[in-house]
């Protein structure tokens, strides 16, 4: 097996610590939100290239603390999995956002899926609480703060689906 590189002198690998792999995920997923958020019009640019920028600030952050040898966290096998899956649902997400679902529905499947994940059995309850989150983001962003939100085909039956 070949050598992995070290941390100043602590001797632990960088591919097998959590907080180097959450560094380089928050990275990408702020780059990625930082260059859609920069297509959008001026009234709905600001809050999205915020957040974005801040997800970007953190994940280069906490990369270098990694780096630095300043945090230690090994990546735990057994979550790998439970992680991996995840990021698979935000990038389902994301593919659901653009293609036409609309930012409810996607966003409550996405909350459906993570408090799956999260250990939530009671699917009554977890969608309860999908639904809560769904509206209370959708109400936030698009009433309160006049965010443009991705439109679904189904809005033709309620507005902001």
């Amino acid at each position: 097996m070949p050598n992995l590189p070290s941390f100043a002198g602590v001797g632990r690998s960088a591919l097998g610590d959590a907080d180097f792999w959450i560094g380089l995920v928050l990275i990408g997923i702020g780059g990625v939100a930082l260059y859609q958020a920069l297509g959008f019009d001026s009234t709905s640019r600001s809050f999205p290239l915020i957040v974005s920028g801040l997800l970007t600030i953190s994940g280069l952050t906490l990369l270098a603390r990694c780096l630095s040898g300043r945090l230690s966290n090994p990546l735990k096998r057994r979550e790998m999995g439970a992680v991996g899956l995840a990021v698979g649902l935000i990038a389902l997400w994301i593919v659901a956002l653009t293609s036409g679902l609309g930012f409810v529905i996607s966003t409550f499947a996405l909350q459906l899926g993570l408090l799956w994940l999260a250990g939530e059995r009671r699917l009554l309850r977890a969608a309860l609480i999908s639904a809560l989150i769904a509206v209370a983001a959708y109400l936030t962003f698009a009433m309160l703060l006049d965010v443009r939100l991705p439109r679904s085909f189904l809005s033709f039956i309620l507005s902001g689906l």
